[in-house]
């Protein structure tokens, strides 16, 4: 049980910034709110791309959907991808990453503006 609420407790704060962009996206459009949610990541990537000939932005995104676990749990090699020890648990880790907090200002940015949005806007 344990293992399973610092999980939980790991992969809400880390995806925080993904949930508020949709949210702030959702709040802005009217309608097709996942093209407007996708589109401008891929633009960017894709201008990134044909301007300096990096993928930095890209994998930026890739670390965000895919770092939670890397940076929330110790494994070891052989583990296999489960987590089934307390000591695999790295809170002081998780809770020191740069990115993580950066994340959590940008996700308490974007829910700020999709409040004020919400708030503003006109009865639909």
């Amino acid at each position: 049980l344990p293992i399973m609420l610092y999980g939980l407790f790991v992969h809400v704060l880390w995806f925080s910034p993904i949930f508020g962009w949709f949210l702030l996206v959702s709040a802005w459009v009217r309608r097709a709110a996942i093209l407007w949610a996708l589109l401008p990541l891929l633009a960017v990537s894709a201008l990134e791309r044909v301007t300096s000939g990096t993928w930095y932005f890209m994998s930026l995104l890739q670390y965000r959907l895919t770092g939670a676990m890397a940076t929330g749990f110790n494994f070891e090699p052989g583990d296999g991808g489960s987590v089934d020890r307390l000591s695999q648990l790295t809170p002081l880790r998780f809770l020191t990453t740069p990115g993580l907090w950066l994340g959590l200002l940008f996700a308490a940015a974007c829910l700020s503006v999709a409040v004020r949005l919400r708030r503003y806007r006109e009865p639909i």
